[in-house]
């Protein structure tokens, strides 16, 4: 009788989406963060992320060539232009820290994943390969929030403009058109994976405020508030709780809590996802389907959101 080969069982159980907003991933602790979850969830980050990277990169190299090494730090945050430290930038040691991330480590080895404009600008987990609607969905919701915030925006321009004759619209810097793109890519990429149940992790400041003041809140929450998208804090339910906090011990997430590092947790819904279907529609027929209808995506959006704590 030949011997019984021995059993192996794998249990395989489907992975939650995280979206790491860029405001915590470009914070001092963002990658701590992100390497010490990026084993229980799929980490998605915007493009944008890598974008602000590499244009901090190129300035403190080209124009500030005199500043590339660490122990230049201090050199450093005087020469690289204001709004990249402070505006999106906390410290320009996170610079640092991501630059090493991505020479010393795999980035698909953290489980970081993002999602382009086409398939071959996208870095997506294998078990979403099969998904071809997801680039579309995403692509659809982004450039339907794009005209969903340009309409909020002409809205208020012309509230204002009642007020002030010849008013024009302020300038918008550069640091603040990132912000703005990063906000909406983050909103249109936690829509398009809702189906997988998807979260946004942002970081979170808790302060004291005036009781005339509206409280503290996450600055993406700030962003969907401004953009016309009913908002609003609850409470973590006990099964959160206890499903969170094995979590959060598990990975080490207790010791940044320690540290006195806030995050919080944010949920987009938006129903109306669920009816994108271009499966079989070309880059021409998106654009002419998404030029109809696109606006209405968002008429029902929700978020809510509350802060990780386990007191």
């Amino acid at each position: 009788m030949s011997p019984i080969p021995p059993l192996s069982i794998e249990v395989s159980t489907r992975r939650r989406a995280c979206v790491v907003d860029t405001d915590l991933a470009l914070s001092k602790g963002g990658l701590p963060v992100i390497t010490r979850i990026c084993n229980e969830f799929d980490i998605w980050v915007v493009p944008q992320l890598f974008r602000i990277l590499d244009e901090t990169e190129f300035i403190r190299t080209t124009l500030c060539p005199k500043s590339c090494k660490p122990e230049n730090n201090a050199k450093a945050s005087e020469e690289i232009p204001p709004h990249f430290i402070g505006d999106i930038l906390s410290d320009q040691k996170v610079a640092f820290q991501w630059e090493a991330a991505r020479i010393e480590t795999d980035i698909a080895g953290l489980n970081i994943y993002w999602m382009g404009d086409e398939k071959c600008e996208s870095l997506l987990p294998k078990h979403k390969h099969g998904d071809q609607n997801l680039i579309q969905r995403f692509r659809v919701l982004t450039q339907s929030l794009e005209k969903k915030l340009k309409i909020q925006c002409e809205r208020q321009h012309a509230k204002r403009s009642q007020d002030l004759a010849n008013t024009h619209p302020p300038q918008v810097s550069y640091p603040d058109f990132l912000k703005y793109e990063c906000f909406r890519d983050t909103a249109a990429l936690a829509t398009a994976l809702s189906p997988v149940g998807s979260f946004i992790l942002t970081r979170y400041s808790p302060g004291r405020k005036p009781k005339n003041r509206s409280p503290d809140m996450p600055e993406i929450c700030k962003r969907l508030v401004t953009s016309g998208i009913p908002l609003k804090r609850v409470q973590m339910y006990a099964v959160e709780r206890d499903y969170w906090a094995p979590v959060w011990v598990r990975t080490g997430m207790t010791e940044l809590m320690h540290a006195g590092f806030r995050l919080a947790i944010v949920y987009l819904i938006l129903p109306n996802a669920y009816l994108i279907h271009l499966e079989n529609c070309d880059d021409e027929d998106l654009t002419a389907t998404d030029r109809k209808v696109s606006v209405h995506w968002w008429d029902e959006a929700q978020a809510f959101w509350y802060p990780l704590e386990f007191q």
